[in-house]
């Protein structure tokens, strides 16, 4: 499947969307790198309940093709993702496992 591009209307908009395309490795990287963060989102979302039982007021972090990293601070499991996925940052996910967390009223 290739991507639609869907911009404002103007060659300069469309231009600037193929060039962010083609710098993010083209439209079936870009798609495949989105999915992969969908991934690692989803797990994120699934087992921060049972790890701020198990490891409250920790940072967690996930990037795609890595385990878990928990830590102290946030700077310390950035650190920790970065030297397992050679400095790619791009699709982490991170979590503050809150115990208590704010009410948020919307």
């Amino acid at each position: 499947m290739s991507p639609v591009i869907s911009a404002a209307p103007g060659a300069e908009a469309e231009a600037r969307v193929k060039e962010i395309i083609a710098r993010c490795g083209g439209g079936q990287a870009l798609m495949q790198s989105m999915a992969a963060y969908r991934e690692v989102a989803s797990r994120m979302s699934r087992e921060a309940p049972a790890l701020v039982k198990s490891h409250p007021n920790q940072w967690a972090a996930l990037a795609p093709g890595t385990e878990l990293v928990l830590g102290d601070s946030l700077g310390e499991v950035l650190a920790e993702v970065a030297s397992r996925t050679g400095g790619d940052l791009t699709s982490v996910v991170t979590e503050y496992l809150d115990p208590d967390p704010p009410v948020l009223i919307l």
